[in-house]
Order: C-alpha cells, then structure tokens, then sequence
C-alpha cells in the first residue's frame, strides 16, 4: 500500500510528440484581455470539466473577440459521437473534435498564463506512428508528444503548461502530421500569482502482476495537472529509475527491497504532494490458470491492420500454445474496433 509522504522528487519532464503547435504573439492590437477563456472545439455547446473550467461553444476569430479559431477541419459523428474513454462528466468535449492545420487566437494582457489542449489520437495506429512537435513563439515547448504511445487510442492526453504573454494577441497554431490526431478542448487562464502545489494522489495501490509490478492510483479534481513523476528506489534510497507519465498506473520492475514513489506534476513543471509503498515481487509468467498461447504477426502486417481500421485483412499468423507452433491467416475485421472498442 503507498503512504503519503513529504514532497520529494522533482525534475523529469516527459518527452511527449509531434503537432508542430507554435506559440506567437500577434503585434495587433487587441480591444482588451480577457481574464480566463476555454472552448469546446468545434461544438456549440459549453461543458462545466473536472479541472474547473467551463469549455464554451467554439467561435470564429474576430477582432474584438476574446478567442476564437481559425481553419481547420470539422469533425462529428452522428448519433453517440465519438467514444471517448474518460469520465463521464466530460463525454460532452469528445463528441466534436478539430483537426488539420488550424490556430486559436486569444487576447491576451502580457503576463503568465495556463496553456491547457485536450488531445486525441482518433485510430489506433500505435505507438511513435503520428507524431506532433509543439512550440512557443518558434521555440519549442515540448519535444514531441506521442498521443498514442502517452495514453492510447481514444483518450484524452491533457497537456497543461505555463507561457507567457507579451503582447495584445496570442496564438496556438496545430499542424498535425496526421489527421488521426485531433483537438477536443482548449483553454487559456492567467496565473496572476503560482498555484498551490498539487495534492497527492488518492486510492494509491502496489501490486504484483506478471513480470512486474503494478502501481495504480486515482487523482482528485485534474486542475492545473499535467502528469505523474514515478520514481523507483532500491533498499539503499538510489534511483532506479524514473518516469513521467499521463496515465494513472505504470508497471515498473518489481523487489521487495524497492520503494515506489508517485508525485503529481503540474503545468509548472512542479512536484506536488508524494506518496510512496513498499516494493512486491513480481508473479512468474508460469504461476497464471491460464492457458499461455502467443500469436505472432510480423511487423508491416500489424501496421498495415492499423491503417486499415475500417476494412478487413487477411494477414499470415502463428499461433504458439503450450510450446506447439501453428501456423495460418488471421481475418482482421477492423471496423469491429471503431464500433465497440476494447480497453
């Protein structure tokens, strides 16, 4: 079980992909600031979120305006929308998404501001396959977030990071290298003064699984979170390893003798509150009732079942059970996927 603990390890920034997102500030001028804005993209509904901001339907940039978007490509799905895999409270802010080259403008005071983009990687085309570089003011912001390698298909990756103002207009521009890889929210506040440091997670929990150890947790209301620092120690206090990540769970190396460490970051780059358990062995792959069976697919073949989601292949296969080699052709029907998704 993990224990709450004084704060403790900071740094580790998370390397996260490719959008080519750039931050600049526009010389015109601007009728006034505005103190908090935030969209729904593409929608014409607000939604209330978990991290305290209220998402209002999308507008066009006009001058005069307190934000707005310019270009890009529209995206809806009739009847439910696009399943999203995320709370409940939030479904609203998945069932239209904007994708493609496009930009959002802001007016802006010069100052410190929260940068929050609500992410998603539409199709499952798997880890380090789209990949998005980010920015501000042509300097980059964060070296390539991988949506699909961060949290998977179909789930928000919310990217919280400050930037600051200088002048009257302030522009995020999107250029994905696939339109697989969409926005769903976005939203810009002023940080007058720094936030709070960031609570401990809750319901924190170590536990043995197949070759490793699990450690999951729950987070208290996302408000200006961007991720976890997870670190492993061994039994004399020296870092093993350690890593950011926007999922509330990871699986690290598992010893009785380690200590596992988890502390939320927030859009500062700032460690919060930490907690901490003690280490657990790993289950041996052999120890599991289930019958153990392999199935093999060569590369080219999985990547082309990735980029055929909504047709049907038929690819070679083998099939490995209880150390007896079969060989044959997988039927891949992709469209199953986009219907009723698995986790």
């Amino acid at each position: 079980m993990l224990s709450n603990a004084p704060n403790g390890i900071g740094g580790g920034r998370s390397c996260v992909r490719q959008i080519a997102l750039t931050l600049s500030v526009w010389a015109s001028a601007s009728s006034a600031a505005h103190a908090q804005v935030a969209f729904n993209c593409r929608s014409d509904i607000a939604v209330p979120a978990l991290d305290s901001l209220v998402y209002a339907a999308d507008i066009e940039w006009r001058p005069g305006a307190a934000g707005g978007h310019v270009g890009g490509t529209a995206l809806w799905w009739e009847g439910g929308g696009l399943w999203h895999d995320g709370p409940l409270e939030e479904q609203k802010l998945y069932k239209e998404v904007r994708t493609g080259e496009h930009s959002y403008r802001f007016a802006t005071e010069p100052g410190s501001y929260e940068l929050t983009l609500r992410l998603v990687e539409l199709f499952a085309n798997g880890p380090e396959h789209w990949l998005v570089e980010i920015g501000v003011d042509g300097q980059p912001l964060v070296a390539g977030p991988d949506l699909h390698g961060e949290v998977g298909k179909l789930r928000s990756f919310d990217l919280r990071r400050g930037v600051g103002a200088g002048d009257s207009i302030l522009e995020v521009s999107l250029a994905p290298s696939s339109d697989s890889l969409a926005l769903a929210a976005i939203a810009l506040r002023p940080l007058a003064t720094p936030p709070p440091p960031r609570p401990p997670v809750v319901q924190p929990r170590v536990e043995p699984t197949y070759g490793g150890a699990l450690v999951r947790w729950k987070q208290p209301a996302p408000e200006h979170l961007d991720g976890y620092l997870v670190t492993v120690e061994d039994a004399w206090g020296d870092t093993l390893s350690r890593q950011t990540t926007h999922r509330a769970h990871v699986v690290v190396d598992a010893d009785p003798d380690h200590t596992y460490r988890v502390l939320p970051v927030d859009s500062m780059g700032r460690p919060g509150a930490e907690v901490s358990g003690a280490g657990v062995a790993a289950k041996p792959l052999d120890d599991s009732d289930l019958r153990l069976m392999e199935l093999l697919v060569a590369e080219p073949d999985l990547r082309a079942m990735e980029r055929a989601l909504r047709a049907r292949l038929r690819v070679p296969a083998e099939l490995i059970a209880e150390g007896v080699p079969r060989l044959g052709t997988l039927n891949f029907r992709g469209g199953s996927s986009l219907v009723a998704p698995k986790k």
